[in-house]
């Protein structure tokens, strides 16, 4: 359960004294505090006097104002302003996430402005209406959702504690969200497109992460979470070991030159993990990269993905059993058959040629014993 913010002692200059109202939480290092007159057993907030202030900043304001003879009059009871500050203060004590409530004291001081001197008795449709259109123009429609929404939270809790009239509070309906349409790269590069996009790759961990996963056909989540402890460097034939996938951790043996790579780039680092120095997930910033270096290739972007495809298509043109090239890349049979391995247009062509269809001397197969 969040810790509730903690509350301070209030600070007096009679006959005024500041509240603070923790549940507003820190605004540049001040907090706020409610600045109240009393006199006998009557009080009121003072206009105009409650705001951000530091403690020492708000007792010189108090103290002016003693001075001046100066107590405001009061903040009308029944205002938006007051309505808030007393949600606030009961959200205060019954919210369980310090977020929540950190967002529903920003969304009250978006509203201070527009409606925090209007009675509640007199807060209607029209006028909530143009509060909305006028922080739009300053605020993301979400942003403007969320506070209408906190606006309808504080006037049905008004309504529970007789601080407002008892009618429901008609709010602008939020605006309709585009449906967002997520773009997926399917596109399988070339082994010459990939060549094309590592030479306009930076020489540093970028190129070689792309190199890794063409030589192994590896997801880009499973490299992007290993260090230099998985690769087994020595060994004949180098292996990426440990790699954990659906299927289980495996071991992937590694071809010479992505091993040269390897140990070249590890002679020349101490870090931990080969593609260390960089502010963001690696395959974030792996993704932008490879689009700028398919920009510069001047060949169709394709993401790291579309390498895994790549890699198990020419296992599979290479004669590769199914059942072998599975198990190096993580997945099932049927998955390697059925999604990464891709039919080109040269295929087709060759499957033709191979099987001599159409030719005049009939097909170039062989029949199988017991059918000829």
């Amino acid at each position: 359960m969040a810790r509730k913010p903690r509350t301070l002692k209030p600070v007096h200059c009679e006959p005024l004294r500041a509240y603070h109202r923790a549940h507003r939480g820190l605004r540049d290092g001040r907090r706020y505090w409610q600045v109240m007159w009393h006199e006998g057993g009557d009080s009121h907030s003072v206009q105009g006097a409650s705001g951000w202030y530091t403690r020492a900043e708000v007792a010189r304001a108090m103290a002016e104002r003693v001075a001046a003879g100066d107590y405001g009059g009061s903040r009308p009871d029944g205002t938006v302003d007051g309505l808030l500050d007393a949600w606030l203060g009961h959200c205060a004590q019954t919210a369980t996430n310090r977020r929540t409530l950190r967002n529903q004291a920003n969304s009250a001081d978006r509203l201070l402005p527009h409606l925090g001197a209007v009675r509640v008795d007199r807060l209607t449709t029209e006028i909530v209406a143009d509060a909305a259109r006028a922080l739009s123009a300053t605020y993301a429609d979400s942003t403007v959702d969320l506070t209408m929404i906190h606006l309808g939270a504080a006037w049905r809790w008004g309504r529970s504690a007789g601080l407002t009239p008892d009618h429901p509070l008609t709010l602008p309906k939020p605006k309709p969200k585009a449906k967002r349409v997520r773009a997926y790269n399917r596109y399988t590069p070339t082994g010459a497109e990939v060549a094309a996009t590592i030479d306009e790759l930076p020489d540093d961990w970028r190129r070689l992460v792309v190199e890794l996963l063409w030589a192994t056909g590896a997801r880009i989540g499973e490299v992007s979470k290993v260090g230099w402890d998985a690769f087994d460097l020595g060994e004949r034939p180098a292996l990426l070991v440990g790699v954990r996938s659906k299927t289980g951790a495996r071991r992937v043996p590694l071809n010479g030159s992505i091993t040269a790579l390897l140990r070249a780039t590890k002679a020349r680092t101490s870090e931990h993990r080969y593609w260390h120095g960089h502010d963001r997930p690696a395959h974030h910033t792996l993704h932008q990269a490879l689009s700028r270096a398919c920009d510069a290739a001047e060949v169709p972007r394709w993401t790291p993905h579309g390498l895994r495809r790549l890699a198990l298509t020419d296992m599979c043109l290479a004669g590769v059993p199914v059942h072998v090239a599975a198990a190096i890349a993580g997945n099932s049979g049927k998955m390697v058959l059925e999604v990464y391995a891709q039919v080109r247009a040269e295929n087709a062509v060759d499957a033709v040629a191979v099987t001599g269809r159409g030719t005049p001397g009939g097909p170039n197969v062989i029949p199988m014993r017991g059918q000829g």
